[in-house]
């Protein structure tokens, strides 16, 4: 038997009917026709197509041809040319999918027209049946596999399901990922960065060089000497630092930052140096 067809996801369960299931499924993988096998392509002879192999989902119900199906059209009219419509027909009420000729289609009127409470087609080709003739033609066929409005193609659930585990493990882990190693790069600049602060300041030191009271630095850590600088967050210079309260009159700025901090330089404390 070449072609054989059922419920996607089964017919039995106690909670919903076979139609409710199909729904919930066409809704989730739409129609149309596999690209595996040989998507039911048609060739003519005669007055008869022959469909290959392939695989197709209509109205949540699969059908498929496993071997080469050859179907007969009715003879043509003497006096005007038809449309003739190769379909995927599903039968709501025997629940049954075929392989079938629908004649003389209403353009106009496709798919609407198919697709009703009672049945559902998708449209696979489109056959011209001149007025007188004994034969088909290839040109006498159009396909429409690819008009998502008539057909589509579905995509395998094994293709979803890939892209699907990607995203995820890209939203979960890559961007996780890609930002810890941002965070520790900055991390190091910033290290770096300290590191040659002390030592410019070391070489400063060395040779003999020294800030002026009012100096303003900005760094992570409070600068050495930490006893000659000050944080600027705003409060009474102390005491010990009068040259510096007398620059400021008696109040230390207030320069606040998240991540680094700003000192100025208040000279060495009275009683514990020369200013």
């Amino acid at each position: 038997m070449s072609l054989s067809y059922g419920f996607c996801l089964g017919e039995q369960s106690s909670v919903y009917s076979s139609e409710q299931v199909a729904a919930a499924f066409r809704a989730v993988a739409g129609d149309g026709i596999s690209p595996n096998r040989a998507r039911m392509a048609v060739s003519v002879n005669g007055f008869t197509v022959t469909v290959g192999t392939g695989y197709a989902l209509a109205a949540g119900h699969w059908l498929e041809n496993d071997e080469p199906l050859t179907i007969g059209l009715e003879p043509a009219s003497n006096n005007e040319d038809r449309i003739d419509a190769l379909v995927v027909r599903v039968d709501q009420q025997t629940r049954k999918a075929a392989l079938e000729i629908l004649v003389d289609v209403d353009l106009d009127k496709l798919p609407g027209k198919l697709r009703t409470d009672k049945t559902y087609s998708i449209v696979l080709y489109l056959i011209r049946v001149r007025r007188g003739v004994t034969y088909l033609t290839p040109e006498d066929v159009t396909d429409m596999r690819t008009d998502p409005a008539s057909c589509g193609t579905v995509v395998p659930l094994s293709a979803i399901a890939g892209n699907v585990s990607y995203i995820y493990d890209y939203l979960t882990g890559g961007i996780d990922a890609e930002v810890a190693r941002l965070i520790g790069l900055s991390d190091k600049v910033i290290t770096k960065a300290d590191a040659a602060i002390a030592e410019l300041d070391t070489t400063i030191q060395q040779a003999g060089g020294t800030a002026s009271i009012g100096e303003l630095m900005t760094a992570r850590h409070r600068p050495l000497p930490e006893a000659e600088w000050l944080p600027c967050d705003g409060s009474a210079v102390p005491a010990r630092y009068p040259a510096l309260s007398v620059m400021l009159e008696g109040v230390l700025p207030a320069i606040q930052g998240e991540r680094y901090k700003t000192y100025i330089y208040g000279g060495v404390p009275v009683g514990e140096g020369v200013i």
